[in-house]
């Protein structure tokens, strides 16, 4: 990906998935004002961040499923590498 469109939806893509990464684990800590005696940065701290870990990865691949959606990968603008045939080849049956 070396062109420029392609560099701007590859950097879309990532902010998409940073962007729902980031409003999970904010999400995520909430969980220590709502059940703290079950996430908090005391002993339950293991399960706080697994639990944040999670939703982080679950909402930023949300979001950049998403962005696919809308924006599917763009088309290759460079030079195209691939082989064409030109020549065609006459066969002709063996006689018995």
């Amino acid at each position: 990906m070396s062109t420029l469109k392609q560099r701007r939806w590859f950097h879309g893509l990532a902010a998409t998935f940073i962007g729902g990464t980031a409003t999970a684990i904010s999400s995520g800590l909430a969980l220590i004002a709502v059940v703290p005696e079950k996430f908090n940065i005391g002993p339950g701290l293991g399960l706080t961040l697994r639990t944040v870990g999670i939703l982080g990865v679950i909402s930023g691949a949300q979001t950049a499923f998403a962005y696919l959606k809308q924006a599917p990968l763009p088309e290759w603008d460079g030079e195209d590498t691939r082989t064409t045939v030109t020549e065609t080849v006459t066969v002709t049956p063996a006689e018995k």
